[in-house]
């Protein structure tokens, strides 16, 4: 596993030109720190015509780790067209000077991960296997099947997301990083909902080395903002969590 943590945020249309037109609020850390900025970025919200170019746009802004992501409707995304076309899709992408350093594969289709492979791996691109339960908190034997299923299939990197109203209902989440934090190069798991920020701060306490988080002010609910994480983390105690 990476000794580092990251925090990802989120690439929309509204945040890309919030960044390239002022930086002044952008969130990210010293070299020296042991958190790192990193960036998702969305694909399946922005126009297809955007797509070849959106990594190299992001490097301008702050050339560090990137996940791409062409988010499924089913798993809350835009993306609606066929298995076949997403894969071409990435392979314009990744035939592209700048590149995501990982893309983001939902556990439901992984069927589609060795002709995913045959693109990703000349290019030395990563994936990430993802599980995304929008609308409650699984048991556990649901999240260890998708953590098998990414180790049995060689998949580096692992993401598991709940939907919580209490800390205490993602303790099956922080069994996951307890069992698997050894076995994955990324690890991540938190909830939506209002558990949201705190069961990021307690994974990335616990041994997770990914979290996502806004880059800039908002109020958003589902993804709360990295400073309030990365100020959890140094202050977890205070919340009466840890």
């Amino acid at each position: 596993m990476d000794t580092k943590k990251y925090i990802a945020g989120i690439i929309t249309p509204n945040l890309l030109h919030r960044l390239e037109t002022d930086k002044k609020n952008f969130f990210h850390v010293d070299s020296s720190s042991l958190i790192k900025t990193a960036f998702e970025l969305r694909y399946d919200l922005f126009e297809n015509k955007f797509w070849n170019n959106l990594s190299g746009r992001i490097r301008k802004i702050d050339d560090t780790l990137q996940i791409g992501t062409i988010r499924l409707i089913t798993d809350g995304g835009k993306f609606n067209m066929s298995t076949d076309y997403r894969l071409e899709k990435w392979k314009e992408i990744l035939s592209q000077e700048q590149i995501p350093n990982w893309i983001d594969l939902e556990h439901d289709r992984i069927r589609s991960l060795d002709k995913l492979r045959e693109i990703t791996d000349p290019k030395g691109v990563k994936i990430l296997i993802s599980r995304h339960w929008r609308y409650f908190t699984p048991v556990y034997k649901d999240m260890r099947k998708v953590a098998e299923d990414a180790i049995g299939k060689k998949i580096p990197g692992l993401k598991l997301v709940v939907r919580a109203t209490k800390l205490e209902e993602c303790n099956s989440l922080f069994r996951i990083i307890d069992e698997y934090k050894e076995e994955f190069e990324f690890l991540t798991v938190f909830a939506q909902g209002d558990a949201s920020l705190l069961s990021r701060i307690k994974s990335l306490r616990n041994g997770s080395n990914l979290s996502y988080g806004t880059i800039l002010p908002t109020n958003a609910v589902e993804a709360p903002e990295a400073v309030l994480i990365i100020n959890g983390l140094n202050k977890g105690c205070q919340h009466g969590i840890f």
